[in-house]
């Protein structure tokens, strides 16, 4: 019984199991679809960073000018978070970019393959992910 099983198990994983995708790798579109994101997110940081440091500028410094009370704490809040926002949106721009970049030198291309003795069956080509290096 033990025998079936096994032999069962290992069946299925063969069948299962796939040596070479026949389908061409996605890297490219990977690529491209996280550099659009990180420069979506660079956009909404820089445009919330823009908004919460002109917000701190319009506010007022006395909230009640018949008590006197101030505003210093509120705007310092506000300009320090729109700050720290428009800075944290760099890191974004400069990722997407070179993500951007990175994707537009990788290309997947059938090399040939050289073999000093070609052997029957044994492919001429196989499938290779190319980067392209400019100097």
């Amino acid at each position: 019984m033990k025998t079936i099983w096994l032999s069962l198990i290992l069946v299925g994983i063969i069948f299962q199991a796939n040596g070479q995708s026949t389908k061409p790798s996605s890297i490219q579109m990977d690529l491209i679809k996280k550099s659009d994101n990180q420069y979506k997110t660079g956009w909404i940081l820089l445009g919330t960073g823009a908004a919460l440091s002109i917000t701190a500028i319009a506010i007022p410094n006395t909230y009640d000018y018949n008590d006197g009370s101030n505003n210093d704490t509120v705007r310092a809040l506000l300009g320090w978070t729109g700050f720290l926002s428009i800075g944290t949106s760099i890191p974004f721009f400069l990722s997407a970019g070179q993500n951007a970049r990175t994707a537009a030198r990788l290309s997947l291309e059938s090399q040939a393959l050289m073999q000093p003795i070609p052997f029957p069956g044994q492919p001429n080509a196989f499938p290779s992910l190319s980067l392209k290096i400019p100097l």
